[in-house]
């Protein structure tokens, strides 16, 4: 599975976790997750058709004695919360994956490194352990805008016990969202291109230019960048869209277009899009604006 998403995180404050927000619990069906091996955080789920899925991750609070703080991921301890702080890819072999990307880093001069993979895992409330292995930035761009860095995450146990995309009651959702459309990505004109070389580095093929798309390949008039194309994970018998686009806009462009309000003004992921089985609910926006939620959630 080459270039496959795998998921999505979106960083929640304890307190929306245990209490999650309307726009969340009325828009989809939120599964229970479990609390990582270390203790230090826990998460809920939303999975979709399509094999991806959106992770509502949050910090244990207090955290627990023994263990260092954040010790989990201790690389987003310090992310903001109501944002997307990260995304992870995956595919068939962990290794054959970690030795390509390095070879393409270190032929392009890109001060990124990864680690080798590295096992994980967590206990699912039902008692079942999942593992994985995850190969994560360790040197992150100079420019330290680590959040546009991706991870990959491989299975160890079947996927489908971490990520139940055959079991309708967990996939059909009141939104009709049915998978991932478009990641969108504001960058610092400044770092635009770096980012857009790290992204061909890590991902291997190279981007294609949003002014060569046509209106209907380009999720709106006012995201300029660079487009990446990725595939979801599995197929499912109503799908339509067999591809997912992760955007690099240049920060400048956005802008509030009628209902789609994104880029904050500040560097990070601005907008999820997904797709909807609802003819009645393209083109919706689902997020509370006034939630304090640093991006926009769309259906198309």
């Amino acid at each position: 599975m080459p270039n496959t998403l795998d998921h999505i995180i979106l960083l929640v404050s304890p307190h929306d976790f245990e209490n999650v927000p309307s726009w969340l619990s009325d828009n989809f069906t939120i599964i229970d997750g479990g609390t990582h091996t270390k203790g230090t955080s826990r998460n809920k789920l939303i999975i979709f058709k399509d094999g991806t899925y959106l992770e509502l991750f949050s910090w244990v609070d207090p955290q627990p004695s023994g263990v260092p703080p954040h010790a989990d991921f201790p690389a987003w301890a310090n992310k903001p919360e109501g944002q997307i702080i990260d995304f992870a890819l995956t595919g068939d072999d962990a290794q054959a994956n970690y030795t390509a990307m390095t070879q393409r880093l270190e032929n392009s001069n890109i001060n990124v490194t990864y680690s080798q993979p590295a096992p994980g895992g967590r206990n699912r409330t039902d008692g079942k352990a999942l593992k994985w292995t995850t190969t994560r930035p360790t040197q992150q761009p100079d420019n330290n805008n680590s959040s546009f860095t991706p991870f990959f995450c491989h299975d160890v146990t079947p996927r489908n016990l971490r990520v139940q995309y055959d079991d309708p009651k967990i996939t059909t959702h009141p939104c009709g969202a049915t998978g991932v459309a478009h990641l969108i990505t504001s960058v610092p004109p400044p770092h635009y291109q770096s980012t857009v070389d790290l992204y061909g580095a890590i991902l291997g093929p190279e981007g294609v230019q949003t002014s060569s798309l046509s209106a209907d390949q380009c999720p709106s008039p006012y995201v300029r960048g660079t487009r990446f194309g990725f595939l979801p994970p599995v197929t499912h018998e109503t799908q339509k869209h067999t591809s997912i686009d992760v955007y690099v806009a240049r920060e400048s462009a956005g802008r509030e277009v009628g209902k789609q309000a994104i880029y904050s003004g500040n560097p990070g992921f601005q907008e999820l899009v997904l797709w909807t089985e609802r003819d009645e609910r393209r083109d919706r926006r689902l997020d509370d604006r006034e939630g304090g939620l640093g991006l926009c959630f769309r259906l198309e």
